[in-house]
This record gives structure tokens, sequence and C-alpha cells, in this order.
């Protein structure tokens, strides 16, 4: 063994600068998990602990649900959202120039529900985004301070999603980051989907956690009326057509007044039926509002993911460099080393997967993990060279 040692003194520069490479693309690999997206398994510890400052009080809420042409989730989801056991809360419905049954139907259900009131944005108004313009006429409509958004395909965990939620309203808190899956079909898509969604909000709420929040879901998400309007509201990027989960985000989030709720009954599912073309067109325009985020926000986004296929291509490297040497043993460590990475990631995903009463992943991981990204470059291409969409605000 001495001898081995001794003979690595003779290795070639190159093979020590792409060795010293791949185990700081590991290290920054390692940083980025157990430091943001840990954050889930770590909230959940503290739970357990009684280690979470929780508030006891249950402040009247407004939920907002925006609908267009969205009769049938409204038929299946908003019973649950208006049979939650909270003490005092209002649902309001903004009714987005819709031509189905979703005005029928929901004249039925105020007539059982006082709580629940629908308002209206008229199909010919004209706004760069009528999804802020939808929120913004339900906000005005909210009598509470305590604002709660869900998306109309999106359906609570449980009876307490609210009371769960509201629990995070500590003192000086104001803005609640929450966790919304997507609750998908059989196949290979929607387990994508699912891992996206998963994988984003383990960033987003880790980043959060640290006191970087910068972005929300908009099927889970709660603010205080008075910052809102405080802030005044979208107006920084109201001519932007999104910017409604994330920059609004940016705009109200300090590291001292956001706080994340992931217990699994403040949960929420989405149900929507998505095709590749609809996850890329999600993808757009999750990206359109990139260039908006804040420089420390953009610089650790990427350095993740530069990390990420370096550690890939760097492992590659080692291992095919060694074995071109012959040297078994360095083959060994470098492959030891490219597995771990794997078993961390195995292990924190499946214990978010848990804490969340999430689907597991195994050994799609590493797939999902060196794919996704293509997406996001995709996304960004076709935004900066390809042809401007016309388009409304609801997914597709």
């Amino acid at each position: 063994m001495e001898e081995y040692f001794n003979s690595l003194v003779d290795y070639p520069i190159y093979v020590w600068v792409v060795l010293g490479l791949f185990l700081i693309a590991f290290m920054v690999q390692l940083y980025f998990y157990l430091h943001y997206f840990n954050g889930i398994v770590r909230w959940r510890k503290r739970m357990e602990r009684n280690d979470v400052r929780l508030s006891s009080a249950k402040p009247p809420v407004s939920v907002i649900i925006c609908a267009r042409n969205e009769s049938e989730n409204l038929a299946r989801f908003l019973p649950v959202v208006l049979g939650q056991l909270y003490p005092k809360f209002e649902v309001i419905v903004v009714n987005d120039g819709s031509t189905d049954e979703s005005t029928d139907l929901l004249k039925n259900l105020m007539e059982k529900h006082k709580n629940l009131y629908q308002t209206f944005l008229p199909m010919g108004a004209k706004y760069v985004s009528r999804k802020k313009m939808c929120l913004t006429v339900g906000i005005k409509a909210a009598h509470y301070d305590h604002l709660l958004f869900l998306d109309a395909d999106c359906e609570p965990a449980s009876k307490q999603w609210l009371a769960h939620t509201m629990r995070g309203y500590a003192s000086g808190k104001a803005v609640m980051l929450g966790y919304c899956g997507h609750k998908q079909n059989e196949g290979l898509l929607d387990k994508m989907i699912a891992y996206d969604t998963m994988f984003q909000s383990m960033r987003s709420l880790g980043f959060a956690m640290c006191g970087k929040a910068y972005r929300g879901n908009s099927g889970n998400l709660s603010y205080l009326k008075s910052l809102f309007e405080a802030k005044k509201g979208f107006s920084s990027h109201l001519m932007l057509e999104d910017g409604d989960d994330d920059l609004v985000v940016r705009d109200l989030s300090t590291p001292d007044n956001t706080c994340v709720c992931v217990d699994a009954d403040a949960v929420t599912w989405s149900h929507r039926d998505m095709s590749m073309k609809s996850f890329l067109y999600q993808r757009e325009r999750q990206m359109s509002t990139y260039a908006e985020y804040k420089f420390g926000t953009k610089f650790r986004i990427s350095m993740e993911i530069i990390s990420r296929y370096a550690y890939y291509l760097l492992a590659a490297l080692c291992v095919g460099v060694f074995a071109l040497m012959g040297d078994w043993i360095a083959v060994g460590v470098s492959a030891f080393i490219a597995l771990m990475r794997y078993v961390m990631q195995l292990v924190i995903f499946r214990k978010t997967s848990k804490a969340l009463d999430e689907r597991t992943f195994a050994f799609s991981i590493p797939l999902f993990d060196i794919v996704l990204p293509l997406f996001t470059l995709y996304a960004r291409l076709a935004l900066k060279y390809g042809p401007k969409k016309v388009t409304v605000w609801q997914e597709v």
C-alpha cells in the first residue's frame, strides 16, 4: 500500500486537476443538499421536538381562488375547502369570465354556505396579467387581513389545512409558504412532474428557511393583506404576465417575516392533467420572471445546477481516466464518492416524501436529476429566441 501511495506522486497534473474539481463539485452538492434541500426534514424534526414557534391564535382568514372555466374542479374541490374545521373564514372565488357552469355552480353553493362569495373579472377587460388582476380583485374583496391562496384545481390534504397553516403565523410573521404537490397519474411524464414539483419546493422552502425566500406556490401561499397593500401589491412587476407567486414573495418577504408550513395536514394537491406541451409551457412561464430575481438567488440556483452537471461529468472522467491508467483502487474510490451523493439524495428525498405524505423516488432520481435542467435550458432559450406567445393566466 505504501508503494501505491508513492506512485500517486507520479500522476500527471491533469489527473489531479480533474480529481480536485470532482471533489469540489461533490462538496458543493453536499452543501446544497444538507443546508437547503434537507430543510423540510429538519423542520419536521423540530416539530417533533416542539422546537417550532407556533401560534395558538386562530385569526379569521380569507381564502382566495381564481377560476376560469373550472366548474369541474370547483365542484370537486370547493366543498373540501368549505368543509375546513376552522372557526371563522371566508372563501372568495374570482370568476374570470367563465363560459361554463361555474357561475351557476357557485350560486348554488353560496345558498348553502354563507361564507362563500363570488366576484368577477369581465372577460373583455384588457390587462397584461389577468391572473394578477383576478388576485387584486379577490384581495380587495377580502374582509380579513390573513389571505390564503389556492388554485382551483388544488385540494387540501385534510380538513385541518386552514388550522395547521395559520399556526405558523407566530409573532412578526407576515408571509407563509406552503407545499403544493402534484397528484399524478401513472406514467413517466407524471412521475417526472411530481419529482420536479417536489424538488423545486425542497429548494424554495429550504432557501426560505435560511432567510432567502424567493418564491411560493400559488396553490398554497399566504400573506397579510396589510403588507400586500403597504408594498403596493403587484405594482413593481405589473407589466409582466407572471410573478404572482415568486416576485410577490420577493417584494413582501424578509428573513424575519417569512415562515414555512410543511405539516402533512397543511399540504395541498394539484390535480392538473399535463401533457409534455403544457409542461414545457409551464416551464417557460416559470422562467419568464427569472431575470427579476435577486442576484443572490440566481447565483445559488445557477451554482447548484452547474455543480450538479460538473459532478456527473467529472465523476465519469475520474472513473474513465483511472480505468485507462489501470488504477482500480482510484476507480473504486471515485465510484464510491459518486454513490455517496446518490445515497444522500435518496435518503433526503425519502424522508421528505414521508414528511409530506408524498410518493417516493428511487431509481428515477439520477434520470430526472440530469434531464430536468435541460427543460429549464429549453425554456430560457425559447423565451429569448422563440416567438412571443399570446397566453391567458391559467395553466394549460
